[in-house]
């Protein structure tokens, strides 16, 4: 294939992936459907939807700010500018490569900057949500360098290594090597990573650790009750959550501090109960599954694709290498997996019903309804998402079509 036909074929990729996302976005800022629940409220209503179109409006305008900026990065050659200049410095495949990705993830993290400060600061402060303040947003983003940094670093020289030495198998060695990190991220997350940047305390003694505790025990649940935390999210936000994270000994199931402080008793134990049903079911290993399939089948394309002089080309890229061609798939992968998410999301709908479901049974279909009706008015839901828009990115269903399954 010319090179030309590479670059058309990569344009109208990525315009296709702009065009959907902005059209599901418009589709979604205009769709208007009976409300349920405690947002039948006229004045919640009216505040989630305009929640959700000033969310709309700034994520069409930060995808115009980064699509612009990417096809202006592919058409005026800056790949191939900054690849002779680090060449130039003569460090090897593996350091070049490092220094590659870590020039284009400042400059990215440059631009992102403002988007994130006017989110935080404006948008979510104007709702009511945001508790950050700026000396914690900067650790954050300190924090989050570091963290990214490290991990990049050494995943990336694995990849490249393997791509340097290890022949023809070597999509093989790096899809191996990728499941072990993550694998092993997940089974460190709860211990050594989440601790970061988050404060997780131990639930004191009282009436709610107590119907926990009796909830696990009947219903013969592995989780100690040290490994219940509650999680300081109040001095980020007013929203609340709940999740699982980790496996084996290192397993935690986390509940922000905001769950305890706006959710009645009933109405946390719900909550509790359908994390449980996540575990109970196994819906962790299986996502991991699922990815680690993706993984697969991304790095094997990859090994093809490399290959292929003619696809540098199409970049402006003089110099065939591994690093550049990652950066190249990676810009042409990530619509292409938007389209492949649909399934991962589909099937994550699908195991929050069964959990929801699970909830109802071992609690009351009451108060996992009154739990999940409370989390969608509180945290300004969208209450009538599009259904398109279900479709391609909702990883939960939608809080009304969740109560109306319990009923």
């Amino acid at each position: 294939m010319q090179p030309n036909t590479y670059l058309i074929i990569i344009l109208v990729i990525i315009a296709a992936e702009f065009l959907v996302s902005l059209t599901v976005s418009l589709l979604d800022y205009n769709y208007k459907k009976t409300p349920t629940g405690k947002q039948t409220i006229k004045k919640d209503y009216t505040k989630a939807k305009n929640y959700l179109r000033t969310n709309i409006k700034f994520g069409i305008t930060k995808a115009i700010v980064d699509t612009a900026t990417l096809l202006a990065i592919i058409l005026t050659g800056v790949f191939n500018t900054l690849d002779i200049a680090l060449r130039s410095l003569a460090q090897g495949p593996v350091i070049t490569g490092l220094l590659f990705f870590a020039t284009i993830g400042v400059a990215a993290f440059i631009i992102d900057i403002p988007f994130s400060i006017y989110k935080t600061f404006y948008i979510e402060k104007k709702y009511g949500f945001n508790k950050t303040t700026k000396n914690t947003f900067l650790l954050d983003l300190i924090k989050s360098i570091l963290g990214y940094a490290l991990i990049g670093a050494v995943g990336l020289s694995i990849i490249l290594l393997f791509f340097e030495k290890a022949g023809n198998l070597a999509w093989l060695y790096c899809w191996i090597a990728i499941t072990v990190i993550q694998v092993f991220t997940m089974f460190i997350y709860p211990v050594f990573i989440l601790p970061i940047s988050n404060k997780l305390k131990i639930l004191q003694d009282g009436p709610l650790k107590e119907a926990i505790q009796n909830y696990l025990e009947a219903n013969d649940v592995n989780i100690k009750m040290n490994n219940i935390r509650i999680m300081d999210s109040s001095r980020r936000t007013n929203k609340s959550n709940a999740f699982l994270a980790g496996f084996g000994k290192n397993k935690r199931l986390v509940l922000s501090d905001t769950l305890l402080k706006n959710h009645t008793q009933d109405e946390i134990l719900a909550v509790v109960a359908h994390e449980v049903g996540h575990l109970k079911m196994n819906h962790l290993p299986k996502k991991l599954t699922l990815y680690s399939i993706e993984t697969f089948l991304m790095m094997l394309i990859l090994s093809f694709v490399i290959r292929g002089n003619n696809f540098f080309l199409a970049f402006g890229v003089e110099n065939i290498s591994v690093y550049i061609g990652l950066m190249l798939f990676g810009i042409i992968y990530t619509p292409i997996s938007f389209f492949f998410s649909t399934l991962t999301n589909q099937l994550s709908r699908k195991y929050e019903y069964a959990a929801d479901h699970y909830a109802a049974e071992t609690t009351t279909p009451e108060a996992m309804a009154s739990a999940l009706d409370r989390l969608g008015s509180h945290n300004l839901t969208n209450p009538t998402p599009h259904p398109l828009n279900v479709f391609l990115n909702y990883s939960h269903p939608p809080v009304k079509d969740r109560i109306e399954r319990l009923k």
